[in-house]
């Protein structure tokens, strides 16, 4: 089934300080809402091609340190499994999601192949002029793999399809490359030629590279940080917010 690069996570101490962190530096900011299944709440940087980086907070900002002070994630499901650890580092550039109309294939597939992956899941979340949205999600166990998103409402409902809504003072059109810290790079490229099934798949100086439309994702050594997705280029964008890490200002 069709299988695109449909956004990444940005998470950020304050919404509202976000939201005005961005604007001033020449994004237009649409208003996203309320998650349901997590204590989360977005807005959205939404490009020409429908692509975007979600602004990610916890709705309450002290529950960070609640969440420092946990011993053990057993406890909780696999939503708050994958999202709240994002809370627990620097704010910034934290996860990725690709999309596609056939969810459960991808699940079904990669379990027969033994990559661990949890769902699908319903979740979904109510914008501020209170229309509600839901999708489906599909969680590898591994942050080395972007998670999967299927939409259950119309897509135009998530993703705001008017002109004005994708156009930014500051020029950026769009994410470019994705960088991905992962344990052992040869290992990680096996598991995204398991999960995704993507062609485009090369290696240099060290690290690989996955080409997923016009996103290239760059899997790179670790080197004894956190795994995860950790920094993306844009295109186009002459000014960045200082506040958030791991954005940088592509050349394309």
């Amino acid at each position: 089934m069709p299988l695109s690069f449909d956004h990444a996570i940005v998470t950020v101490p304050s919404l509202a300080d976000a939201c005005m962190d961005f604007a001033a530096a020449g994004f237009t900011v649409t208003a996203g809402g309320k998650h349901e299944g997590t204590p989360t709440e977005n807005a959205l940087v939404v490009f020409g091609d429908g692509t975007y980086l979600e602004l990610f907070a916890l709705r309450e900002p002290g529950m960070r340190d609640d969440l420092r002070s946990r011993r053990t994630w057993r406890d909780v499901d696999a939503l708050g499994r994958r999202f709240l650890p994002a809370f627990l580092g620097p704010y910034g550039v934290a996860d990725c999601v690709f999309r596609t109309p056939g969810l459960e294939r991808y699940v079904s597939t990669a379990k027969l192949r033994g990559v661990p992956v949890d769902g699908p899941f319903s979740m979904g979340r109510e914008r501020p002029d209170g229309v509600r949205l839901a999708w489906k999600l599909a969680l590898p166990m591994s942050r080395e793999l972007p998670f999967l998103i299927e939409d259950i409402t119309p897509i135009e409902r998530r993703i705001p399809d008017a002109p004005e809504r994708r156009v930014h003072a500051n020029g950026a059109s769009g994410v470019t490359t994705i960088e991905i810290a992962v344990g052992d790079v040869d290992a990680a490229l096996e598991l995204w030629r398991q999960w995704l099934e993507l062609g485009s798949m090369s290696r240099e100086d060290g690290a690989a590279w996955v080409q997923a439309g016009s996103v290239r994702i760059r899997l790179y050594t670790a080197g004894g940080g956190r795994p995860g997705t950790q920094r993306l280029s844009l295109a186009g964008a002459n000014a960045l917010p200082e506040s958030v890490t791991g954005l940088r200002v592509g050349v394309a």
